[in-house]
């Protein structure tokens, strides 16, 4: 499995979000995963 970490500026959030609807395919298939900060629980 490959990993991604997505790095952007916060203005920018909604290209974040597009890019996880575009690589859904490959995550569900386990060959991708990805994190970026908003996935950090606090």
């Amino acid at each position: 499995m490959a990993h991604a970490f997505i790095s952007y500026s916060h203005s920018a959030a909604q290209v974040v979000y597009r890019l996880e609807v575009h690589m859904s395919q490959l995550k569900r298939e386990g060959l991708l995963s990805t994190w970026f900060d908003e996935k950090i629980k606090t």
